[in-house]
């Protein structure tokens, strides 16, 4: 996974998968992120921040897309977290998101 620390964060690299059948976060040497949503009116970039903010447990407010914003791959700014709270998405892992168990 392709992150650095800054002053109050971390900044992230992900390839962002718009109109996808699932909404799931991959990340092995890089951070995959899957959403429904399509990249319209900053819709797909409006569901990465969910997710990521889901996933990491920081309000949504925290996180900022620094470069990309209209492309496939993003650079992400997340404030509030180091690498250290990064790790939790660790190599490997693949976390899935249902709107049905958020009741939305």
């Amino acid at each position: 996974m392709k992150a650095k620390a800054v002053p109050n964060g971390v900044i992230i690299s992900a390839h962002v998968h718009s109109s996808a059948k699932g909404e799931r976060i991959e990340v092995d040497e890089c951070i995959e992120v899957y959403t429904r949503e399509p990249p319209k009116d900053n819709r797909a970039n409006m569901a990465v921040i969910k997710m990521l903010s889901r996933a990491l447990g920081v309000p949504r407010t925290q996180i900022r897309i620094v470069r990309g914003s209209t492309s496939r791959d993003k650079e992400l700014l997340i404030l509030g977290i180091d690498l250290g709270k990064l790790a939790s998405l660790g190599p490997g892992m693949t976390r899935s998101f249902s709107k049905k168990a958020d009741g939305k």
